[in-house]
């Protein structure tokens, strides 16, 4: 049996498998991303992101990450986690700077970050759509388990033993450990970046914050999402600063 893990790119979903793994003894894989580079820094660990196919042997339950939206047609179980849009854009931003386009910590400046999390929202062409998009379209899938990145770093065995629950995976579990977001980090602290919520506020200017919600608004309000002021004054960023819109899987 297959099913879906999916969500937006850095919302939780590397997290998430690994929880399951460890928690029931799910594996997975990313179909984006080849096993040699999805492991690497994880092999040797007691932490699993992706399982090692053996054609002649496949396992009786195999979830598949995605950040892509949902196929038409098709009816696989699926578990969504969404994640506060402002935070997952700010993560992604870091993430495809860094580690996509190679930029040293010094080049990721304010005004860098800030444009590409405006192309980000503006962007029309991303594989992965726009972050409300991509919400709204699995949100409205069949037999799909919606979960909060909120309460899944809150207590995250709950919002695994919910997922598997609501899709009805018949599978039990096999350890109540959890691993925790600072261990991961302690191993890949570039991919495991902070873990938390409410980093937007540090990032959004108003011109900016606007921009956001104007374009995702509704998303916002209908997953509960509060429409809150920026933390800081309208900033011009200059418009011969240079963005980068990231494509590749993230998260």
């Amino acid at each position: 049996m297959e099913f879906w893990l999916a969500s937006y790119p850095r919302s939780g979903n590397s997290y998430f498998r690994i929880l399951l793994r460890n928690r029931y003894d799910i594996p997975s894989i990313d179909q984006e991303c080849p096993e040699e580079l999805e492991t690497a820094t994880l092999r040797g660990t007691r932490f699993v992101r992706a399982h090692y196919c053996n054609p002649n042997a496949a396992p009786p339950v195999m979830g598949l990450k995605t950040h892509k939206p949902p196929v038409p047609g098709d009816t696989k179980p699926a578990v969504y986690i969404v994640r506060d849009g402002r935070d997952a854009l700010v993560s992604y931003a870091h993430f495809a700077l860094a580690s996509v386009y190679a930029n040293s910590t010094e080049a990721v400046t304010p005004e860098v970050l800030r444009n590409t999390i405006r192309d980000m929202i503006l962007e029309p062409n991303s594989p992965y759509w726009t972050w409300s998009k991509n919400v709204d379209a699995w949100a409205a899938r069949k037999n799909t388990v919606v979960i909060h990145f909120e309460d899944l770093i809150t207590n995250p065995g709950r919002a695994a033993d919910r997922a598997v629950a609501g899709m009805a995976l018949g599978v039990s579990m096999v350890s109540k450990e959890i691993p925790t977001f600072k261990e991961l980090k302690s191993v890949d602290p570039q991919f495991f970046r902070k873990g938390q919520k409410g980093e937007w506020q540090e990032v959004f200017t108003a011109d900016l914050y606007d921009l956001f919600w104007e374009h995702n608004g509704a998303t916002m309000t209908r997953f509960g999402y509060s429409h809150l002021p920026p933390m800081r004054p309208v900033v011009t960023v200059p418009a011969s600063v240079p963005a980068a819109v990231p494509t590749p899987a993230a998260a």
